[in-house]
């Protein structure tokens, strides 16, 4: 899914780390490699991604959701949620949660 062009000055991005072992910060760390995360692949770690990208979220982190089809024979119109962040902002967040922010 594609971002929505604005012509507004962009917010400057000005996150705050979630404290360290907890599920956002786990989330997040998976979100600063680039790729979605969805809670399929956050099973090892809890059922509850979509609490910790909530959190992410009100810290201030750019998170993005992506709806993706994922029918069953119960659902045929299930969809789940991607998340992810977006690409353009990467660098910022990554050298942010490097601490050279």
């Amino acid at each position: 899914m594609s971002e929505q062009l604005s012509f507004l000055e962009p917010v400057p991005l000005n996150p705050r780390m979630p404290s360290p072992h907890t599920l956002p910060a786990r989330a997040l760390a998976h979100l600063l490699t680039g790729q979605a995360l969805t809670q399929r692949q956050f099973l090892a770690d809890s059922w509850r991604l979509a609490a910790a990208v909530h959190e992410l979220a009100r810290m201030g982190w750019p998170v993005l959701t992506d709806r993706l089809p994922a029918p069953s024979n119960i659902a045929p119109g299930r969809n789940v949620a991607a998340y992810r962040l977006a690409p353009r902002h990467l660098p910022e967040l990554r050298a942010l949660a490097a601490g050279r922010g």
